[in-house]
């Protein structure tokens, strides 16, 4: 009994001691304010140009097309970094040629998502275009 007691205790020791690496690890959320107005702006026209005829004008995504906007993306990128999210764009989009934009471009598509689907903007500063700038911010459905 007592080994199984202890054995608790470490249990919720080691719980408390990875909440709070992750906590400090991955405590930015695109709920912070990660991405400017400017950025967003400019990842509006690239997207206009390179990913609306795919994903539609509002992000909605169609017949076999994932929505980038709304339940589909925030159910599909809940808890994971920015950086997966550059590293999937680089390499899968657009489908015709994949890794064709810069990272900064990359970014900046981002940025609309982050946008379209009602995450608010930075007061000052633009996000990170890296995937070490972006490997701390996760993208969670709901805000807390």
């Amino acid at each position: 009994m007592v080994l199984r007691s202890g054995s608790w205790v470490l249990g919720v020791v080691w719980l408390g001691l990875v909440a709070s690496a992750s906590q400090e690890v991955g405590g930015v959320t695109v709920w912070s304010g990660v991405y400017s107005a400017a950025q967003a702006e400019r990842g509006e026209k690239r997207y206009a140009d390179q990913c609306a005829t795919c994903h539609g004008a509002e992000m909605a995504g169609g017949a076999g097309i994932p929505g980038l906007a709304g339940v589909e993306f925030l159910f599909g990128w809940n808890n994971r970094s920015l950086a997966e999210l550059l590293d999937y764009l680089k390499q899968n989009m657009p489908p015709t040629q994949p890794g064709v934009l810069s990272d900064a471009q990359y970014a900046d598509v981002i940025a609309a998502m982050l946008k379209a689907n009602k995450f608010p903007a930075a007061a000052s500063g633009e996000m990170p275009t890296d995937r070490a700038g972006l490997g701390p911010i996760r993208i969670t459905r709901e805000k807390g």
